[in-house]
């Protein structure tokens, strides 16, 4: 039994039943938790995300960054700051890409809880879950941040709306449900326009909004940049989510038992998108719009690097080719929802919402043998290695393990 589960067990006899929310919050925030002390992403982990995959999902990152610095009147810095930023996979493809866009000035801020965050010196490391930031005028950014956030659980029963709580019952975890926890659950479902039908059950994320709130009180002019996998109310609703969203990962298996393995398996549940937006508004945050990742990427000019590669490298083809289309997989990676919000712009054209947009004309106007094509590198090996077997880095290992 790891440290966290020994907290949570503690918890429940001194206190009883404890909320979901509370529960996701101890298993994956508090010691021995999740995030704080376990490492989590590629072959190894219990998940891949998308820039572990490969280097061109920060490359077109920085592209869009680019074009919002040019919206935003070129300001020297461009503050970006990564929230969740884990192990600084996506920090350090969009920083290194960032190098040749010369006149960028970017002054990039990753922070995460994460212990043993690699230092770099164009990447400035900060301990932190939320944006203890002002003034900023740039984008605040996140990959697969807010799926992560503690949720709140209720379902309709007898006729009356109840909450899933966390209990123990002969030395066992177990769910019970009991009364609404919080009138701010009431009013987010009023919100939302959520009927509960009887046994249906629905994830309520009071989380989203004091971070929306931090987020809006940090940026003085500039954007929020939002990627993760979810739905609008409307598909959250749909018969076959009748039974809630919540799942673990462990070891890239999905399971639906998280009160086992505490502490050694992820928790997550899908986004609410339309809570975003509609929160978002409160606090200033205009939507620019939202699309999925395989559109948001394409419209940024993927295949662009796809079909410059082939002409450069084409011994390296292959492998980079099957790589980058599993960024936009409709099945998988391509399926996550892009975000974007911001403050104090106004209307705007940004590539990644627009098919044919400035940047991906830009891409397809220079000559192939000057596009940067980033490279599948010995960090994407374990992906690679369990994916596609004959394609193991290097392009001609022979028999290396």
């Amino acid at each position: 039994m790891g440290k966290a589960e020994e907290n949570i067990r503690g918890c429940l006899k001194r206190e009883g039943p404890i909320t979901l929310a509370r529960f996701m919050e101890m298993a994956l925030y508090g010691p021995g938790g999740y995030y704080t002390s376990r490492g989590r992403v590629g072959a190894g982990g219990d998940y891949y995300t998308s820039p572990s995959v490969h280097p061109v999902f920060g490359a077109l990152m920085a592209l869009q960054l680019e074009e919002m610095w040019r919206l935003l009147g070129r300001p020297s810095p461009f503050v970006v700051i990564e929230m969740g930023a884990g192990d600084g996979c996506l920090a350090r493809d969009i920083v290194s890409y960032a190098q040749d866009m010369t006149p960028f000035s970017l002054l990039y801020i990753a922070t995460d809880l994460a212990p043993g965050t690699p230092s770099d010196e164009a990447i400035h490391w900060l301990r932190s879950r939320g944006a203890p930031f002002r003034d900023v005028v740039g984008c605040v950014l996140s990959n697969e941040l807010v799926d992560s956030f503690p949720v709140h659980q209720v379902t309709m029963a007898g006729g009356r709306v109840r909450e899933v709580y966390v209990d123990l019952c002969q030395d066992s975890l177990v769910e019970v449900l009991g009364e609404v926890s919080s009138p701010a659950i009431g009013a987010y479902l009023e919100a939302a326009g959520i009927i509960l039908e009887e046994g249906q059950r629905v994830e309520v994320c009071l989380e989203v909004e004091p971070w929306l709130r931090g987020v809006a009180e940090a940026l003085e002019r500039g954007f929020l940049l939002t990627i993760d996998y979810g739905y609008l109310q409307q598909d959250l609703s749909s018969p076959g989510l009748q039974g809630g969203t919540i799942v673990g990962y462990r070891r890239h298996d999905p399971t639906t038992h998280i009160l086992e393995r505490v502490g050694d398996q992820d928790i997550t549940s899908l986004v609410n998108f339309s809570s975003l937006v509609l929160l978002g508004h409160k606090y200033g945050l205009e939507e620019q719009g939202l699309v999925s990742q395989r559109r948001f990427l394409t419209n940024l000019g993927l295949h662009t690097f796809r079909d410059a590669l082939a002409r450069q490298n084409p011994k390296d083809y292959y492998a980079n080719g099957m790589a980058m289309l599993d960024l936009i997989r409709e099945e998988g990676l391509g399926s996550f929802m892009v975000l974007i919000q911001s403050k104090n712009v106004g209307p705007c054209s940004l590539s990644g919402l627009t098919a044919g947009g400035p940047q991906k004309k830009r891409l397809a106007s220079s000559p192939a043998g000057f596009l940067n094509v980033p490279l599948l590198g010995p960090q994407h090996t374990p992906l690679l290695a369990g994916k596609y077997p004959h394609l193991l880095w290097p392009a001609h290992g022979g028999d290396e393990e």
